[in-house]
């Protein structure tokens, strides 16, 4: 009887002890989120939620925050401690995350690891969830209405983000310059589609001006417009001096007439001179006033003050010294320029002749040999000019900047001379003049639907393996297009599409931007341009389309492509980098048969295969289509994928696209026809052997006939 209680305690014991066992489980904790985009460039609050689905409460919950892609940062903690989470119940907390500009267009993602103990057995448990977003959006700042009233320039940006912007500064430039005062404005925050008005002082006139506007992160938007009205413009033509007395001519080259003028003298910075101030009461547009003032003789330069009713004020700088050497004096109110690839720029030059009449030749030296130049007097071409003693006259230098830019280095000022000789001899007037060649050219993407609208140029250059289209070129012009190209590393750049059969002359030129030209594919008329370069250094590169002026006959718009190229059969390495997370290769299918192979390693990816084939008719490409004719998916790290040869076939592209980084291996091996088969190349020439031998022994029948006729006769 004693020892059935013993029994007793022991079942329920055991039973404990077997409900502990049983319960220890890990707890259904999920881990979630309402936030599904973020917002590059800013810093995104986002609320996670940690909930208890299981039976029992969980206590000392250590929420972890690693985010998966590495440039994305966790603002404040990255651990947090929850003390208890009841069954049944939830908790929620906030996290800021900074998401930089570079991944603007890609996928994010944030690992939480969360530690718990069993609250019976005290067994921790390690769960691991990961919370994925997308980039859609970035927080940028753009100007919507820009205001001038004299110097004074007002501009309005507008937050079009979904999140609030912090910590921008915006500055105006002009050809790179800073041109405004304050020298930048801080913005310290602008809410969600909300406007903020910045107040500029010009330190020049101007008709465009770049708003630059800097985030805290270093990025800067810049954004090119023309300002409204016509703000003040009148020039100083000359300043003579005969004596004491000095001359002052001035010309309003603007489109408004001006009133109520202040014209002064100032020597070192101090008015002098007689009168102090003259006012000039109105000066219409286009119209030239003299004003004279009397000036000691001892003053060998001078700065003429113009002041206008708004307050706006320009000064310059002139010698009126006695002239050593030469009798002519020449001036250009914009003596430095920039100007694209293709264009034509134009400098107003001054001659003054303070000499004898003369006739003067007029000629440039410094320029590289393709800049084409001429002056020009009332529209028409000179060599000379004649001028009385005493006379000015106005020329115009025109300088054509060639459309490739050979042995030249874009962005790189070119520093010219301007000369005026006498015919009769005596010492030359000279005029250093400066030139900036320059190109921002960016294509538009020739089909936005295969690449999944991923971002199309960044700071004005063009991706390798994305197609852009050069858009409808008339006959003897360019379009240009800045690379990023890889030492060490072999490309294929093709020029297919619409001009393909026709009349126009697309050709194709690779260029350094040092102006150095390292290879040129010119077919001819309505063909298809191939070049295969290998690159020997990284660096910027330029690719040049030509409508050709001597050979075309008609308009024509291409697709460019550039992409690497894969030996066949080989092995090689491409990378999948951020923004895009893309890359490319070329397979060149010319003489080969048989079937193609390639293996891919290196992670999760997505493959697609674009054929490109050749009309025998006309030798061309056939369109670019978005549209793959195989898509592989990668298994495990690695993907399978063959084409067979089929006549007319040109090469093969295959896109790779992955959602992060990826270095990805690409072994290419090729498969021969089984059996004693005849390619279609060789049957092709047989039947051409047959075809013209068949033609051989009828003509040969026909003779022989022909003969014996001949000889019965």
């Amino acid at each position: 009887m004693r020892i059935k209680p013993i029994l007793l305690v022991l079942f329920f014991t055991a039973t404990i002890l077997q409900a502990l066992i049983i319960e220890s489980v890990p707890i259904p904790l999920t881990v979630s989120t309402d936030v599904v985009n973020l917002v590059a460039g800013a810093v995104n609050e986002v609320e996670i939620t940690v909930e208890n689905n299981g039976r029992l409460p969980v206590a000392q919950v250590q929420v972890k925050l690693v985010p998966a892609t590495p440039s994305v940062t966790v603002i404040g903690f990255s651990s947090i401690l929850i003390e208890k989470i009841g069954a049944g119940s939830s908790y929620s907390f906030k996290v800021k995350l900074l998401v930089p500009r570079t991944i603007y267009g890609s996928a994010v993602s944030l690992t939480i690891y969360l530690y718990y103990r069993d609250p019976l057995t005290g067994i921790q448990f390690t769960d691991t969830y990961t919370l994925s977003f997308l980039v859609k959006s970035r927080c940028y700042l753009e100007p919507v209405f820009v205001e001038r009233k004299g110097n004074k320039v007002s501009i309005v940006l507008r937050n079009p983000s979904p999140i609030k912007l912090s910590n921008a500064s915006v500055h105006l430039e002009y050809g790179g310059v800073i041109v405004s005062s304050p020298y930048s404005i801080k913005i310290e925050a602008v809410d969600s589609e909300s406007n903020v008005t910045l107040d500029f002082k010009l330190i020049g006139f101007y008709d465009y001006i770049t708003i630059a506007v800097t985030y805290d992160d270093g990025w800067t938007d810049r954004y090119t417009v023309k300002l409204p009205g016509s703000a003040h413009n009148i020039v100083v033509e000359s300043v003579e001096r005969m004596g004491g007395n000095v001359t002052v001519k001035l010309t309003n080259m603007g489109e408004d007439d001006e009133e109520d003028i202040k014209v002064s003298l100032k020597y070192m910075g101090a008015v002098a001179g007689l009168p102090y101030e003259t006012t000039i009461p109105l000066i219409k547009a286009g119209e030239t006033k003299l004003v004279s003032f009397q000036l000691p003789q001892t003053y060998t330069q001078i700065t003429v003050s113009i002041v206008y009713p708004d307050g706006f004020k320009t000064e310059k700088t002139f010698s009126i010294g006695a002239f050593s050497g030469t009798l002519l004096e020449l001036r250009c109110t914009y003596p430095e320029r920039r100007g694209e690839l293709g264009t034509t720029v134009y400098y107003p030059i001054s001659i003054v002749n303070r000499g004898l009449s003369d006739v003067y030749k007029l000629s440039v030296t410094g320029l590289p040999s393709l800049f084409k130049w001429r002056f020009l007097k009332d529209n028409s071409e000179i060599q000379a000019v004649y001028l009385e003693e005493g006379q000015q006259n106005v020329v115009l230098l025109a300088v054509d900047i060639p459309k490739i830019p050979l042995n030249f280095t874009l962005d790189e000022t070119i520093s010219f001379k301007v000369t005026v000789k006498p015919e009769s001899g005596g010492a030359a007037g000279e005029l250093e003049l400066k030139l900036t060649p320059t190109t921002t050219s960016s294509l538009q993407v020739y089909s936005k639907g295969w690449y999944g609208e991923a971002i199309s140029g960044v700071q004005g250059l063009h991706y390798v393996g994305i197609p852009y289209s050069t858009g409808l070129l008339p006959k003897g012009s360019t379009i240009s297009a800045k690379y990023r190209l890889e030492e060490n590393k072999t490309y294929v750049i093709l020029l297919y599409g619409p001009f393909v059969g026709t009349r126009s002359d697309l050709n194709l030129y690779l260029l350094d931007v040092n102006g150095g030209l390292l290879a040129v594919s010119a077919n001819g008329q309505g063909e298809p341009e191939t070049l295969t370069v290998r690159i020997r250094k990284t660096g910027l590169y330029l690719l040049v389309v030509s409508n050709e002026e001597t050979t075309s006959r008609s308009m024509g718009e291409g697709v460019l492509l550039v992409s690497e190229l894969q030996p066949a059969p080989g092995t090689t390495t491409i990378h999948l980098q951020p923004p895009l997370f893309q890359a490319s290769i070329i397979v060149n299918l010319t003489g080969l048969t048989g079937t193609v192979h390639l293996t891919v390693k290196g992670g999760d990816f997505t493959a697609l295969l674009y054929p490109f084939s050749t009309n025998r008719e006309k030798t061309r490409y056939d369109p670019f289509v978005p549209r793959a004719s195989t898509t592989v998916k990668s298994v495990n790290g690695s993907a399978e994928l063959e084409h067979t040869v089929k006549r007319g076939d040109a090469l093969i592209l295959v896109q790779f696209k992955a959602s992060r980084p990826l270095n990805l291996t690409i072994e290419c091996r090729i498969q021969g026809e089984k059996g004693v088969e005849i390619g279609l190349l060789e049957q092709d020439l047989i039947y051409l052997a047959a075809i013209l031998a068949t033609i051989t022994l009828i003509a040969v029948a026909l003779w022989g006939e022909k003969t014996i006729g001949s000889k019965k006769t």
